[in-house]
């Protein structure tokens, strides 16, 4: 059993109110499974090549016309296997401007591709990513979950959606929000949203590390 953390806030952990939450998870997780292997992945280092139209027609083709786009390819190619062999996700990201930093989008276009993590059939697409399991964490200064929220973070909904097309429908998500809509109370928040991500790390994917 493999866990993928992937990270995508530019902040420390002690100056990201995200990654601490989801640390906090990760951490209560791996004391219960100590078997799993775990890697974390902090996209703000990684330099994932941007989709040019010479790079794209050389993924497509799976050719490439000179070394910049073999190194391209050849990342995208690492990253995507890596993210394929995980059985387990936690993806935290701050929610900036109602959806995910950037870099997020783009690790995650380079990670899901057609004839990896689904495939196009005469019924439509399907998913080739199964027992699968994926926790996001995001972090906002207000507050974007609950009944009638007055704004939403459009990244939750694009990548369960996404998630559903490569055959993943286990996705939950944990919040840490309202710090800078609620300054007084950040550290209430914060010390929250950590200890409900230490119980749903506990008691997350039980069977895993039997």
């Amino acid at each position: 059993m493999k866990l993928l953390h992937i990270a995508a806030s530019p902040k420390s952990e002690e100056q990201s109110s995200g990654k601490r939450v989801a640390n906090a998870f990760v951490d209560a997780y791996l004391k219960k499974h100590e078997q799993v292997q775990f890697r974390y992945l902090d996209l703000h280092t990684l330099e994932i090549p941007a989709m040019t139209k010479e790079l794209l027609e050389a993924f497509e083709n799976g050719k490439a016309q000179c070394e910049r786009e073999q190194q391209a390819l050849q990342i995208y190619d690492s990253l995507c296997n890596e993210f394929i062999a995980a059985d387990r996700y936690v993806i935290s990201f701050p929610n900036w401007n109602l959806t995910a930093p950037p870099v997020l989008v783009s690790y995650i276009l380079a990670v899901i591709r057609a004839g990896k993590a689904f495939r196009y059939t005469e019924q439509g697409s399907e998913g080739l990513l199964h027992n699968k399991k994926v926790t996001l964490v995001v972090s906002s200064g207000g507050v974007t979950s609950g009944t009638h929220p007055k704004e939403t973070c459009t990244a939750i909904a694009w990548l369960k959606n996404l998630f559903l097309v490569c055959g993943i429908c286990d996705v939950q998500v944990l919040y840490c929000e309202g710090i800078e809509q609620m300054p007084n109370q950040a550290e209430n928040i914060i010390t929250t949203a950590i200890q409900h991500a230490k119980h749903h790390g506990a008691v997350w994917d039980t069977q895993a590390g039997e």
